[in-house]
Parts: C-alpha cells; sequence; structure tokens
C-alpha cells in the first residue's frame, strides 16, 4: 500500500509541472478596413477568406497548424500573415515564426533566428513551463495595414500586409544580419 500512495503522488505530482493549454477558438480576423476577414479554424486546420459583404462566399482558402498564434488580413484581402506564438522552444529558432500566404499559398517566410536572438525567461516571469523555452517578441501590434512587432532584443520588424515585405529599414538589417 505504502508503494502504491508513493507511486501515485510523485505520478500527480509530476503533472502538476507540466505546461497545458486549452486549444485556441474558431474565430474571424477583420482586416483593419472592416472588408475582408479569414475564418481561422483549428479543427480543420484551415483558414478561409470572406468578404464581410458576402461571408457565405469563400474568396480563397489555405491550410496551416493553428496555435495562440496572431493573424492578420490584408485590407485588399489578397494576404493573410501569420505570427507565430511568442513562445518558442529552442528547436523552433530556425523555424518560419512569420509566414506570409495569398491564393497561390506561402507567399514569403522569415525564419526567427534571422530576425532576431529569442531570450530565456526571466524569474517570475509567466509561460510555458521548461528550460528550452523561448520568448522570440515582446509585443505585437496591427496597424497601417501592416504588423509591427517588438522582438525579445528590442528591435521592431515592420511587415506589411498587403506585400509581406519587411519595412525598408528592416529589409537592411535583415540582409546585413545574413551576411
Amino acid at each position: 500500500m505504502k508503494y502504491f500512495i508513493l507511486l501515485a503522488l510523485t505520478f500527480f505530482t509530476s503533472q502538476l509541472y507540466a505546461t497545458s493549454f486549452a486549444p485556441p477558438p474558431k474565430e474571424r480576423i477583420y482586416s483593419e478596413n472592416g472588408k475582408y476577414f479569414a475564418l481561422v479554424d483549428p479543427s480543420s486546420k484551415r483558414i478561409s477568406v470572406h468578404e464581410e459583404n458576402d461571408p457565405n462566399t469563400e474568396r480563397w482558402f489555405f491550410g496551416w497548424k493553428i496555435w495562440h498564434d496572431t493573424w492578420a488580413v490584408a485590407n485588399s484581402g489578397n494576404t493573410v500573415v501569420w505570427v507565430a506564438w511568442k513562445y518558442l522552444t529552442e528547436d523552433d529558432i530556425d523555424r518560419p515564426c512569420i509566414a506570409v500566404f495569398d491564393f497561390s499559398g506561402v507567399k514569403q517566410f522569415y525564419r526567427c533566428g534571422e530576425l532576431t536572438k529569442p531570450r530565456k525567461f526571466e524569474a517570475n516571469e509567466i509561460g510555458p513551463i521548461g528550460g528550452f523555452w523561448r520568448i522570440w517578441f515582446e509585443s505585437i501590434e496591427k496597424k497601417d495595414n501592416s504588423i509591427v512587432i517588438e522582438t525579445s532584443e528590442g528591435n521592431i520588424v515592420e511587415v506589411s500586409l498587403e506585400s509581406g515585405e519587411l519595412s525598408e529599414i528592416e529589409k537592411a538589417k535583415f540582409k546585413q544580419g545574413l551576411q
């Protein structure tokens, strides 16, 4: 009996240290001008773009793994930008953290390690549990048909929702970092 109780305590205590998050809900992400929206559906791993005036007609769609990420729709409805969740593992640093989609698929993407050096958690900071987790951005904002991200290093990354391109200042930094 003692061993059973010890085993049960060990099992249940270990569950307290696990990271677990509820799946994201199905949601509509509107363009700044309100004319278009992306229907982000985690259960089907499908993102479809619609006009607000004709919400039942799908203009175009694509498939993507959906988590607690940030999505934005261009005012033209021609592109959708995905920004990865602010928390990532060490293994994710070389994977895309920003992707731009249009009706033909992935138009452009940027790897996290090319944009910033993700930082470790600071003392008393809330987030996923484990020493392998990193934070790659501090804040994110949608404005003027673009996404503006403050990285963990304090750099500002601005991505156009129409073209998927980095701002001119960011292009120079991005190219410089690749050399």
